[in-house]
C-alpha cells in the first residue's frame, strides 16, 4: 500500500479530524510522505495513535503514520494543518 498524498490527507481532513477526536489526537498537520504530526492527549496510548493510523488506511486506502508532537524531531517535521478541500 503506498503512502497517502496530501491531497488524500486534505481531502478527508474533516473524517480525520473527527476520528482524531474520538481517539485524544488533535491538532493534525503534515509531515509528509502520508506523515501527520499529532497532538496526543494525556491518557491517550500507543494503541489509539495505531488505531487511527489503522482506520485512517482503510478510510484512504492509503499508508498513514502518526507521529506525536512530543516526540524528538517532531517541531522539524510539522507542517501546514490538514485543510478540508472538495473532492472535485
Amino acid at each position: 500500500m503506498k503512502a497517502a498524498t496530501d491531497e488524500q490527507l486534505d481531502r478527508t481532513a474533516a473524517d480525520l479530524r473527527a476520528l482524531g477526536e474520538t481517539l485524544g489526537l488533535s491538532g493534525l498537520r503534515h509531515a509528509g510522505q502520508g506523515n501527520i504530526v499529532a497532538d496526543v492527549a494525556p491518557g491517550s496510548t500507543y494503541f489509539d495513535v495505531a488505531g487511527f493510523e489503522a482506520a485512517a488506511a482503510q478510510l484512504l486506502r492509503a499508508e498513514v503514520f502518526v507521529t506525536p508532537s512530543g516526540a524528538p524531531g517532531a517541531a522539524h517535521m510539522a507542517g501546514r494543518p490538514l485543510e478540508a478541500t472538495s473532492a472535485a
